[in-house]
């Protein structure tokens, strides 16, 4: 009896327990699909994207293989010079052979530059394939300085030219002290300020709005400047400051002692409330 009571037991369904997989099984096993599937296609996208950019690399570095082979320098010519031979620039240049894309005006200019200080700016036009022309613009010196007992040739850019002894027609400057002065380079002075003194000055005094034909010109101390015409006037400036007005001033005054037809005369506008002339004036200019 107990037997056949058991067995009852054991055939009916026994509540409580559920089937093998249940529905979160099932959820997280599709979560586990999608994000397998997912970082398959990542995958494949990321090596579509590298092979991609490695043939794009190849590419380029063919097209610059050839461009390097093809687009050399062979002919090399050159226009606009006449203080200096062809060859000499060619030489200085050294650009036979180079690769034209590579080329830059400015590295070519210093090369030449060096050389042949005369050569203010250059340009390059570059002819597609292989060839070059180097247009050259030349500059000629204006002022002329001395430095360590010797005549330096200057620019309108105090660009140096180079040494000489002929100086003839040059504006004759006196300069605050060089650091160096190297052919083709504009000079540096020892201290860093001068220079834009300097080119302050030079413009007041022989730029477009220039009121006198100064033909020498002091600047060594900015606080006593002086200029000279010819022989025949010099003018004392004092301070550096308010040199427009003082210049107005000065023409005024030597048209004044030139219809006073003075030989020699000293000008004087340091204070100009107090500017006058001492015409034939006898003292060292």
């Amino acid at each position: 009896m107990r037997d056949n009571r058991d067995n009852r037991e054991r055939s009916k369904p026994q509540s409580g327990r559920g089937p093998s997989f249940s529905v979160q099984d099932e959820i997280r096993r599709d979560r586990r699909m999608r994000r397998t599937s997912h970082v398959r296609r990542a995958r494949s996208a990321t090596q579509s994207v590298l092979t991609a950019v490695l043939c794009l690399t190849i590419c380029v570095l063919l097209i610059i293989a050839v461009v390097c082979i093809v687009t050399r320098a062979a002919t090399v010519t050159v226009s606009g010079n006449s203080r200096y031979a062809d060859a000499e620039i060619l030489t200085a240049a050294d650009i036979d052979g180079d690769i034209l894309p590579l080329l830059g005006e400015q590295a070519v200019y210093k090369r030449v530059a060096a050389a042949c200080p005369y050569v203010e700016s250059i340009e390059l036009v570059k002819v597609y394939p292989s060839s070059v022309e180097i247009v050259v613009h030349e500059t000629e010196p204006v002022y002329v300085t001395l430095t360590h007992g010797r005549q330096l040739t200057l620019d309108r850019d105090l660009r140096v030219m180079d040494f000489t002894d002929d100086a003839d027609g040059l504006i004759r400057l006196s300069l605050p002290e060089f650091k160096n002065a190297v052919e083709g380079s504009r000079v540096v002075f020892a201290d860093a300020d001068s220079e834009s003194f300097v080119l302050e000055m030079l413009d007041a005094f022989f730029g477009e709005k220039a009121a006198l034909a100064v033909t020498a010109l002091d600047l060594t101390d900015r606080y006593a400047l002086t200029a000279c015409i010819g022989d025949e006037v010099k003018i004392i400036f004092g301070d550096y400051r308010n040199i427009d007005v003082k210049l107005t001033l000065a023409k005024k005054i030597l048209e004044d002692a030139e219809t006073a037809y003075s030989d020699r005369t000293l000008i004087d506008v340091s204070e100009p409330s107090r500017a006058g002339a001492l015409y034939d004036y006898n003292g060292e200019f």
